[in-house]
This record gives C-alpha cells, sequence and structure tokens, in this order.
C-alpha cells in the first residue's frame, strides 16, 4: 500500500511536467486586474513550434492578439530560438477566473502552460509602480466630455474624446462604440498634438475623436466609456549597441469615461399642433426669382430655412400651390455643416412653377416653427406672402391661332344664318349650274379624295401633307423657326419652340379654349379622339421632357435632332390615327 501511495504521489508531482513543459510558460502583466482595467497574457515558447491552441477566453474580452512575435540568437557557438503569442484582455464581470492552459506542437510533442489565476475586482486596481504595464497607465490617459450635461430632446449636444500622454504612443485604434438613445454624425478631427496641463501635470494632448450627438429620447441617459488600443514605448534603464537607452513596447488598451446626460422633454405650453420637431434657431426665407412672366412661361419659387440646431433631421416646410398653377417636384439644395459648433447651414427647395393661364397669382404662406432652447419658447416664422402676374399669350403665334379659329367660327355662322327667298327658279338655276365650274369641281372633287387616299396609305404622300393646309403651314413655319434656334446654339429658345408647336398643334386642330389648355386637357382630348393610347402617352412626355429641358441645363445629354424629329413624328402619327 504504501509503494502504491508514492507512485500516485510521484505522477501527481510529475504529471504537470509532463504536459507542461518547463519550457513553455504563461505570464500575465498582473493577477489583480479592476473590472474596467485590462491586462496582458503572454505564451512564450522557448524553442520552435507549430500548431498554436490559446485557451478559452470565455470571461474575458479579447482586446488585442494574437500578437506573434519570435527571436533568435546564437551563444557560444550554440543557437536557441524564442517564440512569443501575446493578448490584451479586460475582464467581462468581477471574480477570480482561471485562464486554462494554452498548447503548442513543439519536436513531435504538444505540451502545454500551467494554468493562471486572475483576480478580478470592481472599479480600477493599482498596479506595482516600476512595471512597465503600470508606467503607461499612469501616463496615458482618455478623457470624454460634453459641451452639455443638461438638454432638450432634438437639441444636439458636442462629445469630445481627448487624449492625454507623455510617452511615446503608436498604432491607435478605436473600438466602436453605439450611442443607443441617440443620432450620432462624426465630426472631422485634424489629429494635432498640443501642450496642456492635465491634473496639474504638463501633457500632450489630442482630440482623438469628436461627435454630434442628438438625442431622440428623455431622461438619463448614459453615454458608455470609448475604447481605445495603443502601442505605448517605455523607457528602460538598459542601452543598446550603440549606447542609446532602449525603450520597452506595451500593449495597452485606454477607456474613457462614462457621460450621463440629462435629456429634458419639450414643454407641452406653447406648442404649435403642427410641430417641426425643430430644436434651435432658425430663420425662414422665401424668395420668387421673377414675379411677372407670361404664360407657359417657367418662374423658381425657393423656400429656405437656415441657422443651426437640429438642421439635418429636419424637412423643408410643404407648400401648397394654387390648383391653376403646374409645379414640378422640388429640388433640394442643402448645405448642412457639422463642426465642433454643431451643425449649421440651410435647407433649401427650389419648385418650378408654370402657370398655364393668364392673371394675379398669389402663392401661399409659408411658416414653420421650432423650438429654441436658450429662450425655453417656441417661435413660429411666416415668411412674406408672394405674388405672379402672368400675362402674354399662350403661344407666340397666338394671334395667328386666333385668326385661324375666329374665321372657322364665322363661316360656321354664314352658313348656319341665311336670307329666305321667295322666288326660287329651280329651272333658271339648273341650266345655270349644268357643265358650269362649280359643277366640274364637284364632279372631280371625290374621285380626288379617293387618288389621295390610296397614295397615302401606300405610303407615297410626303407626311407634311397630312396636315390640312392651313394648319401644316403653320407647324412648317414655327419647325422651321426651330431649326434655326438649334443651329444657332439657342437650346432654351428652341425647347421653348418645340413645346409651343406642340400645344399650338392640340389647339388648333381640336379647337380647344386656349384658357382650357393644359397637360391633362390634352390627355382628354386626345383620348376622346380616339388617339391611340401609346401615342397619347409619348405627346405627353414629350411636353413633360421639353418643360424640364427648358428650365434646367442639360444639353450635354441631349440629342437635339432627335427632340426636333420626335416632335414632328408624334403630329403625323396623330395625323395618320384620324
Amino acid at each position: 500500500m504504501k509503494k502504491t501511495g508514492d507512485m500516485r504521489l510521484f505522477l501527481l508531482f510529475m504529471l504537470p511536467q509532463i504536459f507542461f513543459g518547463q519550457n513553455f510558460e504563461a505570464q500575465v502583466s498582473t493577477k489583480k486586474v479592476g473590472l474596467n482595467d485590462s491586462f496582458e497574457i503572454s505564451f512564450t515558447l522557448d524553442d520552435n513550434g507549430r500548431n498554436f491552441s490559446p485557451p478559452p477566453f470565455s470571461d474575458f474580452h479579447v482586446l488585442r492578439g494574437p500578437s506573434k512575435s519570435s527571436s533568435t540568437s546564437i551563444v557560444n557557438g550554440v543557437m536557441s530560438q524564442q517564440l512569443t503569442f501575446t493578448y490584451v484582455l479586460r475582464p467581462k464581470n468581477t471574480g477570480v477566473f482561471t485562464i486554462l492552459p494554452a498548447s503548442i506542437k513543439s519536436k513531435g510533442n504538444t505540451i502545454g502552460t500551467q494554468p493562471i489565476t486572475i483576480q478580478v475586482e470592481k472599479g480600477s486596481v493599482s498596479k506595482k509602480p516600476n512595471t512597465p504595464y503600470d508606467i503607461v497607465a499612469r501616463k496615458v490617459h482618455l478623457v470624454a466630455k460634453v459641451n452639455k450635461s443638461k438638454c432638450y430632446v432634438g437639441e444636439p449636444i458636442i462629445l469630445t474624446y481627448q487624449l492625454y500622454f507623455n510617452l511615446n504612443i503608436r498604432n491607435i485604434s478605436q473600438n466602436s462604440i453605439k450611442y443607443s438613445g441617440f443620432w450620432a454624425n462624426d465630426i472631422d478631427v485634424t489629429g494635432d498634438a498640443k501642450k496642456t496641463r492635465y491634473k496639474n501635470e504638463d501633457y500632450n494632448s489630442v482630440v482623438i475623436k469628436q461627435v454630434v450627438l442628438i438625442p431622440q429620447k428623455t431622461g438619463s441617459q448614459t453615454i458608455n466609456g470609448l475604447s481605445l488600443d495603443l502601442v505605448a514605448s517605455v523607457p528602460t534603464n538598459k542601452r543598446d549597441f550603440f549606447n542609446m537607452m532602449t525603450s520597452e513596447s506595451v500593449n495597452y488598451t485606454l477607456n474613457s469615461n462614462n457621460i450621463v446626460v440629462d435629456v429634458l422633454e419639450l414643454p407641452s405650453m406653447g406648442k404649435p399642433k403642427d410641430f417641426s420637431g425643430a430644436v434651435g434657431s432658425f430663420s425662414l426665407k422665401t424668395k420668387l426669382d421673377k414675379d411677372s412672366i407670361n404664360v407657359n412661361e417657367s418662374i423658381i419659387f425657393s423656400v429656405e430655412v437656415s441657422g443651426s440646431g437640429n438642421l439635418n433631421l429636419l424637412t423643408a416646410p410643404s407648400v401648397n400651390f394654387d390648383d391653376a398653377l403646374e409645379v414640378f417636384d422640388p429640388k433640394n439644395s442643402d448645405n448642412i455643416k457639422i463642426t465642433s459648433r454643431g451643425v449649421s447651414g440651410y435647407k433649401k427647395e427650389e419648385y418650378i412653377v408654370v402657370p398655364r393661364n393668364r392673371g394675379v397669382y398669389s402663392l401661399p404662406i409659408v411658416d414653420f416653427n421650432f423650438f429654441n432652447p436658450k429662450t425655453e419658447k417656441y417661435v413660429v416664422l411666416n415668411a412674406n406672402p408672394k405674388t405672379i402676374k402672368v400675362g402674354g399669350a399662350r403661344f407666340d403665334n397666338d394671334n395667328d391661332t386666333e385668326r385661324f379659329v375666329t374665321k372657322e367660327k364665322i363661316g360656321l355662322i354664314s352658313e348656319d344664318i341665311r336670307f329666305i327667298q321667295t322666288n326660287y327658279e329651280s329651272a333658271s338655276f339648273s341650266k345655270r349650274f349644268a357643265f358650269s365650274i362649280v359643277f366640274y369641281i364637284l364632279v372631280f372633287i371625290p374621285f380626288l379624295i379617293l387618288f389621295l387616299s390610296i397614295l397615302y396609305k401606300k405610303g407615297y404622300l410626303n407626311k407634311y401633307i397630312s396636315f390640312g393646309p392651313n394648319l401644316f403651314q403653320l407647324v412648317h413655319k414655327r419647325l422651321v423657326s426651330a431649326r434655326k434656334l438649334l443651329e444657332n446654339g439657342d437650346y432654351q429658345k428652341f425647347y421653348s419652340e418645340l413645346l409651343d408647336i406642340l400645344f399650338m398643334y392640340v389647339s388648333t386642330k381640336f379647337s380647344i379654349e386656349k384658357v382650357a389648355l393644359g397637360t391633362e386637357k390634352i390627355k382628354e382630348v386626345l383620348i376622346i379622339n380616339n388617339i391611340p393610347q401609346d401615342i397619347v402617352m409619348d405627346y405627353l412626355d414629350a411636353i413633360k421632357r421639353l418643360e424640364l429641358y427648358r428650365y434646367s441645363a442639360h444639353e450635354e445629354n441631349i440629342r437635339m435632332d432627335d427632340l426636333y424629329t420626335g416632335v414632328l413624328d408624334l403630329i403625323n402619327k396623330i395625323e395618320k390615327s384620324q
């Protein structure tokens, strides 16, 4: 029995030597750490090895690693090697935790380290003053601060992370951070270091990160600290071959302090029913690029909200235009700057407005409201009303169109009203009418119509002939004018001319009153006259495209000849469909 007990004692003593060889060791920078502290653990093999397997760091956050380093030395003709794997860890909870062995394969054998026990306490634990790790802890600091510890919901605040250091540092890496309950946007920082005082000592300092935060909910909001990984060079008492002081590189993780912000709810007293959500100081401006135009010409009506506050989260005030005005979707031209002073600039929307009828139009009064945190009051802004005077004719050739329609109406009246003749001589009339010029013309007309119909169906007739003679001359005249504008490079007038041709053609052909002419009316009339749906949509699309081209600079992307021939083809398709 005694021999068996001795054998057990021998195996118990030798077992660690077999599985945890002395040439493979685990070392930690400290065995007592605070919950907010990080520490370094290194696994060192005094030889060459492969298939390194770290322990499961289930009770710790792995902030960095593994960092692999190797060295080779020759002393008295004997070569030795060393291989090291380093991690930087931070505990997840307080308590006593065991880091299990790591393993590696060396010279055909798998060997392991001894387990290490770590004690974790609340807060931070002071370390031995002479260790390189403790020197870094004393000489490198990360401080978080805000410009306001109390603010209203929606009121921007500035969060700044400042790094203080008295050692050479490098390889600075920020870990990700979430700002729950806040809208966040990073601010560009210069990264320039400067001399400053911190805790009554001289330090180098640099703003490492700056963020604009806009609280989205009320109450006490906690902003967790930022974690920062870096490498610090700690001077040693050793000198190198050139008698220069050497330094030791220390992987270190900094943690800033937490920030608590008291977010106040906006007051209910005086709060507008249609509150915009704007918090800050703002101004409102509306502008017309011109206040007097002709029918079918365009103006630009702009609405601009400028100032400082949560401008980037706002929408521009809505505008309710008169139904008689055709309004295109607004163009946004915001200019918002996010700097260390906060959010400032302007939000601007530009509306293209096209009146289709003569008259005087009053644009709606635009209003905007916001809460000013400095005065703690709501402010309602109203822009000055704007008026548009619309004159002129719907078309440049309005007189020609007027004459064309007027003559047609007069002809109908003359056919409708006749004097009653009491002495009607039918025999005399028969003699005069037979074999007269009028007789031959009336006999010839049906054959001419039949002949022209055959030619038209066969495609031998020029497409211009398909228009009535008066309308053909009018369209042709306008197209010649448009071609000259194109050749002279006057693109804006070229678009206007083509647009006028499209409006004029429908108005003249279908005898639409000018006051009723608009895109919706054009669509209705074309459909009523059995124009195919695809032609109707192409016609309306051409009008909209020409209006947009006329009001914007798109010359570089437009094939002008295609526009010219497209208008002509559309009109010809309508003629053929009749």
